[in-house]
């Protein structure tokens, strides 16, 4: 399936459009072994060719079902809107989907989120490996722990209302 797939996405590439263009140099680059024809080499690029298609696809938000849409959109604007942030809400653990490019799988990286920043609906995450400070977009945050800073948010103003 991902053989015919990996076929597809090259012949439909648009050689003048330089996303497309783009696509095809990194497709290049990250099948050198199937230049060999060896089958299990082929069957290797075609592997690490099926998840980044998958990837490239949730990363536009190509295939994202409607609804999950709908619930992250309407998360992260609620969450844009809070004029106040209650105390002990942040930082709060979240987990952001990520590339293991040497084997082409994905995993969930824990991150802290520190900030929401409601201009351009970014935060600002903290690498607890590094300790290193990123902005990165809200969308970017698995929309199941996007709904769970959500509803800490709404206890916690709760309790402050008490």
């Amino acid at each position: 399936m991902w053989f015919s797939e990996l076929c597809a996405t090259w012949d439909a590439c648009d050689d003048n459009n330089p996303e497309e263009s783009a696509l095809k140099d990194r497709m290049t680059r990250f099948f050198p072994k199937s230049l060999n024809g060896s089958l299990d080499d082929i069957a290797h690029d075609v592997y690490i060719w099926g998840n980044m298609v998958q990837k490239r696809q949730s990363r536009h938000r190509r295939k994202v079902p409607l609804v999950i849409e709908t619930l992250r959109d309407t998360t992260i604007k609620r969450l844009c809107s809070i004029s106040t942030i209650p105390e002990g809400l942040l930082p709060h653990s979240v987990y952001v989907e990520d590339t293991d490019f040497t084997n082409g799988t994905f995993f969930y990286k824990e991150y802290k989120l520190l900030s929401i920043i409601p201009q351009n609906m970014t935060c600002i995450l903290l690498d607890p490996e590094t300790k290193q400070e990123e902005e990165a977009e809200l969308a970017d945050i698995n929309v199941d722990w996007l709904v769970t800073v959500w509803e800490r948010c709404q206890v916690l103003s709760a309790k402050m209302s008490l």
